[in-house]
């Protein structure tokens, strides 16, 4: 299956070299976690299908940039249950810029949705800085093996996520296998759903891979 490679702009000119370090490190054929890398300093989000990226420095302030640059909420999908932690901050964050356009004359846009394939965390029990990997496609994304077209991602690496990951929560439906190294090799956890802690792989995941619950 293809991967997805999203490549992050980087606020510091010493974040890109420690990300770069990295990416040297698993082409030689390092072992994965071989490398010290500076963990994310802001929540960031990717929508699969389209490419889109930002991140902010808060889950809120991330969400407020996602509507006001391109329109877009997370939002649940139908039937679907999501912790408010995902869909929140997209609700206050339209609520927000909706009332300041009405105060102002501004006319308001359609919200485009977005849903929920992934969220990683730094640490453990869904906290710290996260990454979030959506969806625009409304279907529920894991329901067939063979239609699953996104979700499988040989490394981590090319996210600057290397080694990063604590806990995560995935979409209702899915299950998740996360790996040692990179191209699914090494120690593995999973399939499981929502995991708050990832025991023996915190911070050592460097590739991970979407699955149907069965």
């Amino acid at each position: 299956m293809k991967n997805t490679i999203v490549v992050r702009s980087f606020t510091t000119a010493a974040a890109f070299v420690a990300s770069a370090t990295l990416v040297v490190s698993v082409l030689s054929g390092a072992p994965s976690h071989a490398a010290t890398v500076s963990e994310p300093a802001e929540h960031c989000w990717t929508e699969v299908e389209s490419g889109t990226s930002m991140c902010g420095k808060t889950l809120d302030a991330l969400a407020e940039k996602m509507y006001r640059t391109h329109g877009i909420i997370l939002q649940a999908r139908p039937g679907e249950v999501v912790d408010d932690q995902v869909t929140g901050p997209s609700k206050r964050a339209k609520a927000k810029v909706d009332s300041e356009r009405r105060a102002t004359g501004e006319a308001r846009g359609n919200a485009r949705v977005s849903y929920l394939l992934i969220r990683g965390f730094v640490d453990t029990r869904y906290r710290g800085i996260s990454q979030t990997w959506s969806s625009s496609l409304s279907e529920p994304p894991c329901r067939y093996y063979a239609s699953l077209p996104y979700g499988q991602y040989e490394s981590l690496a090319n996210m600057f996520w290397n080694d990063t990951m604590s806990s995560y929560q995935v979409a209702q439906g899915c299950k998740l296998n996360v790996y040692e190294h990179t191209k699914f090799r090494g120690t593995k956890r999973g399939p499981y759903g929502n995991s708050p802690d990832l025991g023996i792989l915190n911070k050592k995941v460097s590739s991970m891979s979407l699955r149907k619950d069965p």
